[in-house]
């Protein structure tokens, strides 16, 4: 085995390494694999062979990811999308991601932030621009501050 192949080699236990800590996108596992000083071409084997051993999955990702930014930064819709474009997973995942999210829970969400905005005194104003850069939709804040007699 050649100098190049064996630090081939343990680059890629690395990336296997980088890949069980949590869950990677296919670009953040290229990217790191062009940091431990891949070539282009040979950080795209990497990334197809821990595609192949079930290391790297997009679609698994972006639920993930999707799912535990909600949950636990109660971030919208908007951000998570724009996170995972930022991530560079594509976009019929991510909208069969953000789908993963429950409605009823997504809407429960936005009224509890809103009813927080509000019982810190902020104005609608403040509210309203609060929600959109946690990322929900304007017209999700409209209804709801219609709802509570805000606007």
């Amino acid at each position: 085995m050649s100098k190049q192949q064996k630090t081939n080699v343990e680059v890629l236990q690395k990336l296997r390494s980088y890949c069980a800590y949590r869950e990677r996108a296919e670009f953040e596992v290229w990217s790191k694999g062009r940091e431990l000083e891949l070539s282009k071409e040979e950080a795209e084997k990497a990334v197809a062979l821990l595609k192949q051993e079930g290391f790297v999955d997009d679609n698994r990702f972006a639920e993930l990811y999707a799912r535990s930014k909600f949950r636990q930064n109660n971030w919208g819709k908007y951000k998570i999308r724009a996170a995972l474009t930022e991530k560079r997973v594509g976009a019929g995942i991510i909208d069969l991601a953000l789908t993963e999210i429950d409605s009823l829970e997504y809407e429960k969400t936005a009224e509890d932030i809103l009813d927080g905005m509000k019982s810190k005194g902020k104005s609608t104003e403040q509210i309203f621009q609060g929600m959109k850069q946690k990322g929900f939709e304007g017209e999700l804040i409209y209804s709801l501050l219609k709802k509570r007699g805000l606007v």
